[in-house]
């Protein structure tokens, strides 16, 4: 279980130490950022670098903590894992580098700054707002984005088990980056499932499958990001990751246990395995009591529910069964949606229902946050776009209209015809390993700029599109 740190600057036992970074120079700790019971991240005189620390104290003193150590070895080995895999660098902190400072019983992972927002502050901000139609299309766009990103990380082999807002960074200029590097399941693990140190946070797991798979070697799958996601999504607009659930259903399902006393022997099973989840992973009875479900658990239930009070349950065909169980539980989801997120029901269910039914990929979740352009704006492109018109040329353009989205084109004022995101270009040009030259033509009065492509005058000095591949205000036209 991964625990959630308390935000806010605070002052540590650590606050003042000085660390030699390998090739930055020493940097002193500040206050604390955010603090855990067992890491914590530290400001440092330094505004671009911040420190992760491990406390490594066990009270004894040839010996230290066996939980942070690991956890330690694990951040590290991944950050350099995933730094040396071309582009997902981009989508990570910066990594100074780490150390281990045994006599004095810490460890510590040096870090880029990130200026921004988590997720779930960023939501909680929009949602105080009122979910404006602006910040509901913004909203929109971040979460694409996360999860083209964690589509990446799955390309890649890598699985990030312990995926939450609080875990993603909504940077200030809009760009997203992921953080806490400790969980993820990744190419090196395969072959050694049974030593992989599995960390998840309950309400975001499918415990009972994931602990089982790796205690009997089974790789981990994107199936597991996939339900992640899904709890997200619902966090991100309600602020819990659980399903509330009336006292009227609660004393009806609780009245014939019978529907979930196998999923009560299998937690009991997964505390024997791992018993600091003893507390953190409740009973069925015990979320019934409270009135809150697991998303784990919630599918369980509510098929065992419907057995008991759908007539006839047993002589429905099986297809009609999956089809019911989706309908009522996507309703369920639905009323426990803010009124202007209420689409968002469709998705959550999609991605948290049964493995056997669940989206089969992250492309199938992030298509339904998509916002594809209108015909007319594919129109216009195809015939008066520059940009569009070298990739034709070049015999390259492919799928890339497919992939555009509202956010990845703006109209040209004076021209009249619509330009395309360096960004999503950039994009698109990385997977076919190609390169463009644009010239910087003008700024408009809001402060985007638009370029168009290199021609051969030579007063003129191109630049690659990969160069503005990170900003947001850059169109080609």
């Amino acid at each position: 279980m991964d625990e959630s740190m308390q935000q806010g600057v605070t002052e540590s036992r650590f606050s003042g130490l000085q660390i030699d970074l390998p090739e930055s120079g020493s940097v002193t700790l500040g206050n604390a950022l955010r603090l855990a019971s067992e890491t914590a991240i530290f400001l440092t005189d330094r505004p671009e670098i911040v420190i992760k620390i491990f406390d490594l104290e066990c009270g004894m003193e040839e010996e230290v903590s066996y939980g942070p150590y690991v956890s330690f070895q694990l951040e590290v080995a991944n950050f350099e894992e995933i730094s040396s895999l071309g582009t997902l660098q981009n989508f990570i902190p910066v990594y100074y580098g780490s150390g281990l400072e045994f006599e004095r019983k810490f460890a510590w992972v040096a870090m880029e700054f990130l200026n921004g927002k988590d997720l779930q502050e960023w939501c909680d901000d929009g949602a105080g707002e009122g979910c404006s139609e602006a910040w509901v299309a913004e909203f929109r766009r971040a979460i694409y984005e996360t999860f083209s990103i964690m589509e990446q990380f799955h390309a890649n082999g890598i699985v990030l088990i312990d995926f939450k807002p609080e875990n993603v960074v909504r940077l200030s200029d809009g760009n997203i980056k992921f953080v806490d590097m400790g969980a993820f399941f990744t190419p090196r693990h395969f072959g050694k499932t049974k030593e992989y140190m599995y960390s998840a946070t309950p309400d975001y797991a499918e415990l009972l499958i994931d602990s089982s798979n790796i205690q009997s070697g089974v790789p981990l799958t994107q199936a597991s990001d996939i339900f992640a996601a899904g709890v997200a999504l619902f966090e991100m607009v309600t602020k819990e990751s659980r399903l509330s659930i009336d006292d009227e259903t609660a004393a009806l399902i609780k009245a014939d246990p019978t529907a979930y006393l196998f999923r009560e022997t299998q937690i009991r099973d997964v505390w024997q395995s791992y018993p600091h989840l003893e507390g953190a992973l409740p009973l069925v009875e015990t979320q019934l009591e409270e009135r809150r479900l697991l998303f784990a658990e919630f599918w369980h239930v509510l098929r065992g529910y419907m057995a008991e009070e759908v007539e006839d349950w047993e002589s429905i065909e099986p297809d009609t069964q999956d089809s019911m169980l989706m309908d009522t539980g996507m309703n369920f989801i639905r009323d426990h949606l803010p009124a202007p997120m209420q689409w968002l029901a469709e998705p959550v269910a999609h991605a948290t229902v049964l493995r056997r039914l669940r989206y089969g990929s992250m492309a199938e979740l992030k298509a339904f946050m998509g916002n594809p352009i209108s015909e007319a704006v594919r129109e216009d492109l195809e015939i008066h776009n520059q940009f569009v018109q070298y990739l034709r040329d070049q015999g390259e353009l492919g799928d890339f209209l497919d992939r555009l989205n509202e956010w990845d084109v703006r109209k040209h004022d004076l021209s009249g015809h619509w330009a395309v995101s360096a960004m999503a270009g950039c994009h698109f040009l990385a997977d076919h390993e190609d390169y463009s030259y644009v010239i910087k033509a003008e700024m408009d009065d809001e402060g985007h700029q638009y370029y168009r492509l290199s021609g051969e005058n030579p007063d003129e000095i191109p630049v690659t599109m990969m160069e503005l591949k990170d900003s947001r205000m850059v169109w080609v036209l």
